[in-house]
């Protein structure tokens, strides 16, 4: 398994719009239950673009390069940026009682 995230860039540059923000989420969910999404800025050759970076754990390689690529299609991007890295997952709780 590992720790992956894919940098996604929106199509024109600006802000996501909400439905785009929705389809790429909802596309997540049908991979892994668990992740963040960061809104960032990015550059691509120069230029400015509106940026989600998506956080996924404990994702096979090929799930991982099928995601990326369902969310370049989603997002009208010629390419989408995948960071992968071997990892190791501790999953600690927290000392609340209403955990």
């Amino acid at each position: 398994m590992s720790s992956l995230k894919i940098y996604v860039g929106s199509p024109d540059g600006g802000p996501f719009t909400e439905l785009l923000r929705k389809n790429i989420i909802e596309r997540v969910l049908r991979t892994v239950e668990s992740f963040t999404v960061q809104d960032a800025e990015g550059y691509y050759q120069g230029r400015r673009v509106a940026t989600l970076i998506i956080s996924v754990w404990d994702v096979r390689k090929r799930e991982a390069s099928t995601l990326a690529t369902d969310l370049a299609t989603l997002a009208k991007q010629k390419e989408v940026a995948l960071e992968v890295t071997p990892t190791t997952i501790l999953h600690l709780k927290g000392n609340n009682d209403e955990n």
